[in-house]
């Protein structure tokens, strides 16, 4: 589960890794790798990557139920949790072998919860008293609390056994405080604090799905950093798409899409501090939640910024459906504030809470078509224009065309700055104390605007975001865009979730569509659109149309973006595409019962 290390040799402690979370040789199917090794070494940047073959045709038979009628299943006695167990095992090391996305599956651990679970069901006089998740096979992200499990965030550094993590820091706090290679202390503390690679604690919102009945069959591939759209690392390579392999399936809870999308789980656990949740959902076809910051309890998490309110990150839920995303966002809230009433506010979940719509009170619908800095690619523009047109046609909705003035590009400066106010040191050190060089994103992000902040820089960089929070909400929510309030304030915001489709590996470089709203904390569900994928015909039409034209460039950003979808459309192709939902600040109910009716007028099944 975890190596040693000896200096320098990052890569011998890679090896040495791999080889304590081996699949079982019996699961290991020859050649099934072959598209994931292809990836994982260099990609080119001028040539689409046409490597191996669909995910489809590799497991055509693997088509899962939804949570909800598994659970069912399984206590009507249709099929024993260990009988599931042992299907979804073996998907799980399929999907592994073709896409990459997990860090550890865990077997043994698996299959005796699922006998303890049918030791339960045969002396249960009352079936109804079963978890909501009796039997359910779920991922969770891999720096989530699970005690006796492994935990990294990306890094070499992460999997080192004790003794070498140790070492490590106790060489680096014994050099001359004039070295200028030296760590700072502060740093140095907080990499103590950050916690062990073997964990030892459960976190509480897992222990409640471990309450409900799921079984927690594996934990999942992050990116280096975890601060990435993408999941690419040294210690577990690319995660490829289960829907398009030649894409990533984001970041950078990459590995919970590709495993829940590629139905190896059911469900699963991410996490969400610029767009992690929602953007890997996007890209792999699947629903994701970005709450309110307080309204999952986020204990247990091996965090990689300790300490650092700028933006805070949270636990969001994945699902291949509607009901399931609200049956495991219910689990996920339970007494939150059981063991930290200071983190969490007293709000119990109360289910899904559709709008009532009458002819003296329509679904008010704010719509933001791009965000002024960074437009968004032709199938998502396509997506957007036909779903908008679905809601006016129903007479049940009232649209309002946002004008998104600056707010886009400044929050995307902001938020890069809130990122690493202390200019990345904490994570630059874990990649530097082993030797392992940084990746392409992640040097990205410590790029400028980054940079060493003073306390009163600090200071004055966090009243910015508290204003811009409050400029945000006036502009959009209450004026709809405009100069005057609504009559009537916005219900929820419709936009895309990115301005790329799933992108090619290590070419994605914008996150604005995701973090601005966790800059501003409103929460946010984003959620497939049927029917709608990058179909490269279908998209030049569109293109030739008034409503599908588009701007002159608004940035080198966005310039990028174009050139990337436009150079490689059929590397695209088929690409899902996602939107997103933005509601108000901790009424996450309200904005999934808004969702259920959006996507009852607009026919979204899937």
């Amino acid at each position: 589960m975890h190596t040693h290390f000896q200096d320098g040799d990052w890569q011998a402690a890679i090896e040495r890794y791999n080889v304590s979370v081996a699949l079982p040789k019996e699961l290991i199917v020859p050649g099934l790798d072959k598209t994931r090794k292809t990836l994982s070494g260099n990609i080119p940047n001028d040539q689409p990557n046409v490597a191996g073959k669909s995910f489809e045709q590799v497991l055509s038979e693997s088509k899962s139920a939804e949570a909800t009628k598994l659970r069912d299943a399984i206590v009507q006695g249709r099929w024993t949790v260990t009988q599931v167990m042992e299907a979804f095992l073996v998907k799980a090391a399929l999907a592994q072998q073709v896409l990459g996305c997990y860090a550890e599956i865990y077997f043994d651990r698996s299959l005796q919860r699922a006998k303890e679970l049918d030791a339960l069901l045969t002396k249960s006089k009352d079936v109804a008293q079963l978890g909501s998740l009796f039997g359910v096979p779920i991922s969770i992200k891999a720096h989530l609390g699970l005690e006796g499990s492994g935990s990294d965030r990306g890094f070499v550094f992460d999997v080192l056994d004790q003794e070498s993590t140790d070492a490590i820091l106790t060489r680096e706090e014994s050099k001359s405080k004039d070295d200028p290679s030296r760590l700072t202390d502060s740093t140095l503390a907080l990499l103590r604090k950050q916690g062990t690679h073997v964990q030892t604690v459960t976190g509480h919102a897992i222990s409640m799905l471990l309450e409900q009945g799921a079984i927690i069959i594996a934990k999942t591939t992050m990116p280096q950093s975890i601060m990435q759209l993408d999941t690419r690392s040294n210690l577990h390579g690319q995660t490829l798409n289960p829907r398009n392999v030649h894409l990533s399936p984001g970041g950078s809870s990459g590995g919970e899409a590709a495993s829940v999308s590629s139905g190896a789980t059911l469900l699963g656990v991410g996490t969400d501090i610029g767009g992690s949740v929602r953007q890997p959902a996007a890209c792999v076809g699947l629903y994701g939640l970005r709450p309110t910051i307080g309204r999952i309890n986020n204990s247990g998490t091996r965090t990689t910024m300790l300490g650092n309110e700028g933006i805070l990150g949270t636990m969001g839920p994945f699902a291949r459906s509607l009901q399931d995303l609200e049956l495991l966002t219910s689990v996920l809230v339970k007494d939150s504030t059981r063991s930290d009433p200071h983190l969490c506010p007293p709000l119990p979940w109360t289910g899904f809470q559709k709008p009532t719509v009458d002819a003296g009170k329509k679904l008010n619908v704010g719509v933001l078509l791009d965000d002024g800095f960074v437009q968004p690619i032709t199938p998502i523009r396509r997506a957007m224009h036909d779903v908008i047109e679905k809601l006016q046609a129903s007479g049940k909705v009232n649209i309002v065309y946002v004008n998104p003035a600056d707010y886009g590009e400044r929050g995307w400066w902001m938020a890069r700055q809130l990122y690493f106010m202390e200019n990345g040191e904490l994570l630059r050190s874990l990649a530097s104390l082993t030797g392992e060089p940084l990746m392409k994103l992640t040097e990205y992000v410590f790029s400028p605007p980054v940079h060493l902040h003073s306390a009163s820089d600090i200071w004055l960089l966090q009243y910015q975001r508290e204003a811009f929070k409050k400029q945000f909400w006036q502009h959009v929510f209450v004026n709809g865009g405009g100069k005057q309030a609504l009559a009537q304030p916005l219900d929820v915001l419709l936009c895309p979730a990115a301005a790329l489709a799933a992108a090619r590996p290590q070419q994605i470089y914008y996150w604005g569509y995701t973090s601005l709203f966790n800059l501003t904390d409103l929460p946010g569900v984003t959620f497939p659109v049927a029917g709608y994928a990058a179909q490269a015909e279908k998209d030049k039409a569109f293109e030739a149309t008034k409503g599908g034209k588009l701007k002159p460039s608004i940035s080198d950003l966005d310039q990028g973006t174009i050139k990337e979808y436009e150079t490689y459309r059929e590397v695209f192709e088929n690409a899902p595409i996602g939107l997103q939902l933005i509601g108000h600040r901790f009424r996450e109910e309200e904005l999934l019962g808004t969702l259920a009716m959006v996507e009852d007028i607009i026919g979204n099944k899937k």
